[in-house]
This record gives structure tokens, C-alpha cells and sequence, in this order.
């Protein structure tokens, strides 16, 4: 299944490690002569407060930009990745300074994905395979393709909804870092442990690594909603995690699904009293 925003912890764990490895720093800038992208991206010089973004920030959702007027990874699907973040930092200026106001931001994973390729010099999802992934036995993940012919092996179809086609109306390659992976339920579920601060699988980040992001919480969880897709992961106070693939999402309320099949999950772990003394793995 594609999943979605369940991307963006899977990014959140990348930049973790490599903050973990000492590779950057979650307070490095990001744009300009001193940050960890340079000038690779846009004319400088940039716009008010621009240099002033950290990987903190893009982390947080608090970078300053918004999706007024549009959220620009929906829109001009033609564009790479390149042309959608030049033309963000020489046409979009920051609504509200650096760290200041939370603001769901699609481009600032974006970003956060070219920031991982720059300081590895590997692709994002090379990186991710190569040093996170495939240690831990993790093998179905890939970056969404945007055709139906192009779908991967035991890949789900995804129907047209709203008005929308799921494959010929948006870019879903190009989301990688914030919206463009595909998994089975198996392997997230198999990444999720590595981040858990339980002690059945030792974890890939310590629990001071963790505290910097959601994923080290008791109790979180995160959705994921496209045209044709609603995902759903988190983890329990009590220490269990669960995941909800589909492909499907309503044309009603795009909410609704997501708010449901986190509160089933919830209830019947509460609810269960004896569990498998096996590993389902």
C-alpha cells in the first residue's frame, strides 16, 4: 500500500540516525552559504528569514511557510522536486518567523528528504534502504511509482475518488520523503520496533535521539490520507504499536476513516487480555 504521511516518521527516524551519527545537528540551517543545502536550491539571495530555517524547524512544522495559496507538492505535478523548492524559495516568502507557529507542512519533509541525500551523497530512499531497512530484514518498502502499470510487486490498486484519479492527477514519486512510500504493514511494523525504547528488539535510536521527535512519546500516533489511500500508525502508552493499511478514502470526510480505524485499533488492544507468546514476525 502506499502510505501516505506514515512517510514522515520514517523520514523522522532517517534524520534521527544521522543526528544520532553525528552527521548534522537538528539545530543546522538549511538554506544559504552556511546551511547544509548551501545555495543548491533557489537564487539567493533568499527572502526574509529564509536562513534562518533549521532541520528543527522543518521537523516541527514550523519553517514559517504555509500552503497559501496551494500546498505546493499537489500542484504543477510535471515539476522535480528541484523546480518545486526553487520556486518555493524565490516566490514563497515565510508567513511567520522560524519556529514561531506550527503549520502541516508537505514541502518542509520534502526538504528534509534532499537534506539527507546531501549529507550521505546517496538517494533518500538508498539511504534509508541501505542503513535502516535492510539491516532490519525490511524488504517490501519502496517509493510509490505514479502509474498503474508501474505498480510494485503485490502492490494494491488504487480507485478513483472525489472526482480524483489517484495515479494520473498527482505526483506520488516525487512526495518520497513526506508522502511517497509504499509498505506492507509487516515491515512498518518491523521499523516501528526499532524506535520503540522497548527492550524485545533493541532500538537503532537511544532515548535521548528520541526525545527530539514524537516518535519517542508513550502515546502517539500519525495518519496518512491521499486520494485512494488512509493509513494509520501509533503506539500505546502500554508499549504496543499498530498499523492500519488502505486503499481506500471517502469522499464525505477524509477525516472520519482516519479518527475510526485509529480508535478501533486503540480499543481492542485495551480490550485484549492475552496475546501471542511468539514472535509474529
Amino acid at each position: 500500500f502506499r502510505v501516505a504521511s506514515v512517510s514522515k516518521p520514517i523520514t523522522v527516524i532517517a534524520i534521527l540516525k544521522l543526528v544520532q551519527d553525528g552527521v548534522l545537528n537538528l539545530s543546522d540551517t538549511v538554506f544559504g552559504v552556511n546551511g547544509l543545502l548551501e545555495n543548491d536550491f533557489g537564487t539567493p539571495p533568499y527572502g526574509n528569514n529564509i536562513e534562518l530555517i533549521t532541520v528543527k524547524h522543518l521537523l516541527d512544522h514550523t519553517s514559517g511557510w504555509t500552503n497559501d495559496p496551494f500546498d505546493p507538492m499537489f500542484a504543477n505535478i510535471t515539476w522535480t522536486q528541484k523546480q518545486v523548492i526553487d520556486d518555493m524559495l524565490n516566490n514563497r516568502p515565510l508567513v511567520t518567523q522560524p519556529g514561531e507557529t506550527y503549520y502541516y507542512s508537505n514541502f518542509g519533509y520534502l526538504v528534509l528528504g534532499r537534506i539527507v541525500e546531501k549529507v550521505t551523497g546517496s538517494a533518500y530512499d538508498t539511504y534509508l534502504k541501505q542503513d535502516i531497512l535492510s539491516p532490519a530484514g525490511i524488504s517490501t518498502m519502496e517509493i510509490a511509482n505514479n502509474s498503474i502499470t508501474e505498480k510494485w510487486p503485490n502492490e494494491v490498486e488504487y480507485f478513483s475518488q472525489e472526482n480524483f484519479n489517484p495515479y494520473t492527477q498527482m505526483n506520488t514519486h516525487r512526495m518520497d520523503s513526506h508522502g511517497g512510500w509504499v509498505s506492507n504493514a509487516k515491515d512498518l511494523a518491523r521499523l516501528l520496533v526499532l524506535v520503540d525504547g522497548g527492550n524485545k528488539v533493541a532500538d537503532i535510536l537511544d532515548s535521548s535521539t528520541l526525545s527530539n521527535s514524537y516518535i519517542g512519546f508513550n502515546d502517539w500516533w500519525f495518519a496518512g490520507s491521499l486520494p485512494g489511500t488512509s493509513t494509520v500508525v501509533g503506539k500505546m502508552g502500554s508499549g504496543y504499536q499498530y498499523i492500519i493499511l488502505t486503499n481506500t478514502r471517502p469522499a464525505t470526510d477524509i477525516f472520519e476513516i482516519i479518527t475510526d480505524m485509529q480508535a478501533l485499533m486503540q480499543s481492542r488492544i485495551e480490550s485484549r487480555s492475552s496475546w501471542p507468546n511468539y514472535d509474529l514476525f
